[in-house]
């Protein structure tokens, strides 16, 4: 915002998330060969809109809660977050995908209890994830490239992937891909064993399972680490001998948790030879 917009015009109007909702469908109507329709419910979390191709039955449906929370936080970023998520409604509708695009992430139990609450009984457009530890999920999506959409169990069908643990391993190989193209980097912190592991900012949290690989030759870390992964782009780490460190990470878990609109768990994890298991203290 410029200064004389600073100085004269004031904060922009914030829309309630009916209006924000609504917004958003006009917005996507106006796109060619697409259908938006509101599918109204009494709170944000529930409401979608669902999204159908020229010529074809409901392509997916987008939960715009994410969006809101997003707008909320800055409503001058609104065209740039309407652009976004348009591309995903665009890409949504495309049916093309390939097993290169498959990744994981990771997300809060209680996140798939409200798909299955959207969803009814049925479990075709139920995202396709496996129970990791405590309250935390692998759900397994498709990026593509501009934006990510959970995967369902035809989609894995269709790259003749079925088989879950053959599935998984292609995630992590393409996890791999990244980390060799990108690169991981790790913030520490002086003197302690606290630190941040960091890939791309959507992708950060599935480096909980590869920390064998990433840790190998960590002369820090322990072969046991505890971690938290409180929001999809914070993965924190520290020894858990390490008493000082412990107090902050638990202490940065809850603030990230708090504060992000793409939450996790704000529960302490520790890793110990490809098992996760929540912390227990001593």
């Amino acid at each position: 915002m410029s200064f004389w917009k600073k100085l004269f015009g004031g904060k922009p109007k914030l829309m309630d998330w009916r209006e924000f909702c609504q917004y958003f469908a006009d917005a996507a109507n106006r796109e060619p060969g697409v259908s938006a329709v509101i599918e109204w419910a009494d709170t944000l979390r529930d409401t979608y809109i669902a999204i159908t191709a020229q010529g074809e039955a409901e392509s997916g449906r987008l939960y715009v809660a994410n969006a809101y929370a997003q707008y909320s936080q800055d409503p001058e970023g609104l065209d740039g977050l309407l652009a976004a998520h348009l591309t995903v409604m665009r890409q949504t509708v495309s049916s093309a995908i390939e097993s290169g695009q498959i990744r994981i992430t990771l997300k809060n139990a209680s996140w798939l209890d409200e798909m299955r609450e959207l969803n009814g009984p049925s479990t075709e457009e139920l995202p396709l994830c496996e129970p990791l530890a405590g309250d935390i999920l692998l759900v397994y999506v498709l990026d593509l490239s501009t934006a990510m959409r959970s995967m369902t169990q035809a989609d894995a069908d269709k790259l003749g992937l079925s088989d879950r643990a053959k599935l998984r391993e292609t995630a992590l190989d393409n996890i791999r891909r990244l980390i060799r193209q990108d690169g991981v980097e790790t913030d520490r912190a002086e003197g302690h064993s606290l630190c941040q592991i960091r890939l791309d900012g959507f992708y950060d949290t599935a480096l909980v399972l590869l920390l064998d690989e990433i840790l190998h030759d960590d002369a820090v870390l322990a072969a046991n680490p505890v971690f938290a992964v409180p929001a999809r782009d914070a993965l924190l780490l520290c020894n858990p001998a390490d008493e000082e460190s412990l107090y902050a990470l638990a202490d940065l878990t809850r603030q990230a948790y708090g504060e992000s609109a793409y939450t996790v768990s704000d529960i302490l994890y520790q890793y110990h030879k490809g098992s996760i298991s929540i912390f227990q203290s001593h």
